[in-house]
């Protein structure tokens, strides 16, 4: 195990850190969730940025792997502060917000919908740079899985853009609160993670395709 992490910490330093230190800001938040009574939208309000720190600390790992296979340290160089910044802004934003138990897209909205969509579409680039370089010394299937890997997850976290366009992360149920969280009209939802059970959730496959992040949820 710890060579492994030595492995992560050498093929991509920056992100390795990055990714350490939403790794150990996920355990703090889970640790607040236990112990903080504030709430937003009817849910303790440290469990958004617990599941955000989370999966930023995988993405950053899991992308700091595999782009150290393109030895390009030109264009992974500038990637990697394309993550850092943006997907940092993401977290101290929602983190900020969870302290004051309010909703993390009230007034910055439109600059959290660039963060997320900025480091999505430098990602595409990096999988574009997957397709056209030549990776003969990696086994093929090992390439083909984070080409298609990074696939998935781009055509996936777009769908983050249009949960956006709705103002709404749930289909085919009622939708009486800002942005039709099921807490605030009382939906029944899956602890924590906040999906839907009774009626459609767009999360559903946004959540499942990010990077590292492949936990399988089936909704009734």
């Amino acid at each position: 195990m710890l060579n492994f992490f030595d492995q992560l910490q050498f093929r991509n330093e920056p992100l390795f850190l990055f990714g350490s230190i939403n790794m150990a800001g996920a355990i703090i938040f889970l640790l607040l969730s236990q112990f903080s009574n504030i709430r937003a939208a009817g849910a303790n309000a440290w469990f958004k940025p617990f599941k955000l720190a989370l999966s930023i600390g995988v993405f950053s790992w899991a992308m700091g792997w595999y782009a150290y296979e393109l030895h390009a340290p030109g264009p992974v160089g500038f990637y990697n502060w394309i993550v850092i910044v943006c997907l940092g802004f993401e977290i101290i934003y929602i983190s900020i917000q969870a302290g004051r138990g309010q909703l993390s897209h009230s007034v910055l909205f439109v600059l959290m919908g660039l963060g997320a969509a900025i480091p999505t579409l430098w990602t595409g680039y990096v999988g574009l740079l997957f397709f056209n370089t030549h990776l003969d010394n990696l086994p093929g299937y090992y390439v083909w899985s984070i080409r298609l890997g990074i696939v998935l997850f781009v055509i996936f976290s777009f769908k983050g853009a249009l949960m956006g366009s709705r103002l709404s992360h749930s289909v085919g149920g009622p939708e009486t609160g800002a942005r039709g969280c099921p807490s605030s009209i009382g939906a029944p939802d899956m602890a924590i993670c906040g999906l839907l059970i009774l009626s459609g959730c767009m999360r559903c496959r946004y959540c499942r395709f990010y990077p590292g992040m492949s936990s399988k949820i089936r909704l009734r």
